[in-house]
């Protein structure tokens, strides 16, 4: 069951022209000063905030839910994610949680952080504002928000043209309103300055889905036919079942 989205920490403050445009800079400046950071906890979880809120009130027009929980990992390869009502209340209430690995928060100059970012939120509108895929899966729905927000999706390791499936990337759309977004809130100051020191990596999220597929193919599956033992080594190598002395079979993978 959806969960009726609803704003009771952030008041609706969308500052617009008399031609009814969204002043980005004013919304950026109004929120990047609104709270304070002194020790590390602080300084980084409210730049996440901070980040939600402008984005919420810029790309979706204050339309997210506020139960949003931000957490951090450092699972290689893994830029970040979303869940939904991963964390429950004492009192019942759910939030959903928005992941990010903390190796990749200043890659690009934090540009591909934000992407991320963004992307997780496009998660987040469609949980509570339209109908998610199955399991993860990044359906038409899917791909048509991220575009509306200015991210091509690109489903990895499929080929192009196919934006669609569970493995899902994008790539920021020249003059979107993501690429627009980046660029105001570097010039009003916006930065993530903690940054996790050991797994920081140069690496794209395709190179890592490289990786990951040549480890995956040094695991080929093997069966023995008699007594259907299991095992997994490289391609190619001979092994003999121990249990009854039979030659196992290679499975391509």
């Amino acid at each position: 069951m959806k969960k009726q989205p609803h704003h009771a920490t952030t008041p609706m403050l969308l500052e617009r022209t008399p031609g009814n445009t969204l002043d980005i800079d004013r919304t950026i400046n109004q929120f990047l000063h609104s709270l304070g950071h002194d020790d590390p906890t602080t300084h980084f979880y409210t730049a996440l905030r901070q980040l939600f809120v402008i984005v919420n009130h810029v790309l979706w027009e204050n339309k997210l839910p506020d139960d949003v929980l931000f957490a951090v990992n450092v699972r290689r390869g893994a830029v970040g994610h979303y869940a939904s009502a991963r964390w429950q209340h004492k009192a019942g209430d759910c939030a959903d949680e928005i992941a990010f690995n903390g190796g990749y928060l200043r890659q690009e100059g934090g540009l591909q952080f934000i992407q991320t970012f963004v992307h997780e939120c496009c998660h987040h509108w469609q949980f509570h504002c339209g109908t998610p895929g199955k399991r993860g899966y990044h359906n038409k729905e899917f791909a048509a928000e991220m575009r509306r927000v200015g991210l091509e999706p690109i489903n990895v390791g499929a080929g192009p043209g196919k934006d669609t499936g569970t493995r899902v990337s994008d790539k920021i759309i020249e003059g979107g309103a993501v690429a627009v977004l980046y660029q105001r809130l570097i010039a009003a100051g916006f930065e993530v300055t903690w940054a996790h020191a050991v797994q920081q990596t140069n690496q794209s999220p395709d190179q890592d889905e490289s990786i990951r597929r040549k480890k995956r193919a040094s695991k080929t599956p093997y069966s023995c036919p008699a007594c259907q033992l299991n095992a997994w080594a490289k391609p190619g190598v001979a092994l003999v079942c121990g249990e009854c002395a039979t030659q196992l079979v290679e499975h391509s993978a």
